[in-house]
């Protein structure tokens, strides 16, 4: 953990050289803020994140990374009306209906976060995100069929997707399919995630 700081650290002095080089350089202050969330500071994070919007008020990257601090500042409604104006600018991007799906789910608004993750797949039917997302959903719903097939739909996309195999873990030991609910949870949790619910669920 002290050598990740470490690393965090060097490549956060990286970023604080290249911007005094060229102070309206949006990358590295998208950089920065990444950098500063990691290492504990989200206000300072967000800053970063206000001043490559202000820069570029029209890129989406700047504008979804926004989204993204506020809500991880606590600001979570500030976060829905925020994307809900980044959206009437710009309709079609998926990563900014995805960030407004997240503030949702934050808020637990989950009937408006499931048609927003479906409104991705409209623009995008290849996007594993918005399908796993939609499995977690299903999963929260209690509909654990739909759940496992928005999940192994996310994992044909994008087999790495650590939402799916999770979900897909939960809705197949609510299924009573343990093998599949074994294989799936022990990938989610050697990428960082707890599947103390399978484990629970298949030790009855």
């Amino acid at each position: 953990v002290q050598e990740d700081r470490r690393q965090l650290a060097k490549a956060e002095a990286t970023a604080r050289e290249a911007l005094a080089v060229d102070s309206e350089y949006v990358p590295a202050h998208l950089l920065m803020g990444h950098l500063r969330f990691r290492l504990g500071m989200p206000q300072q994070g967000l800053r970063s994140y206000r001043t490559a919007h202000e820069l570029a008020p029209t890129e989406p990257e700047p504008q979804v990374r926004l989204v993204e601090g506020m809500m991880d500042n606590g600001m979570v409604s500030e976060a829905e009306d925020q994307c809900l104006m980044f959206l009437s600018e710009n309709g079609t991007n998926t990563d900014l209906w995805l960030a407004l799906g997240k503030v949702f789910e934050e808020q637990e608004k989950l009937r408006e976060a499931f048609t927003t993750y479906g409104q991705v797949m409209t623009l995008d039917p290849e996007n594993d995100e918005a399908s796993a997302r939609q499995g977690r959903l299903f999963c929260r719903f209690g509909q654990y069929e739909a759940a496992k097939a928005s999940c192994e739909r996310a994992l044909e996309i994008n087999p790495d997707n650590l939402i799916a195999h999770a979900y897909l873990g939960i809705a197949a030991s609510r299924l009573g399919d343990r093998n599949t609910a074994l294989r799936h949870a022990k990938i989610a949790e050697a990428g960082g995630l707890n599947m103390a619910s399978v484990w629970e669920e298949l030790g009855k």
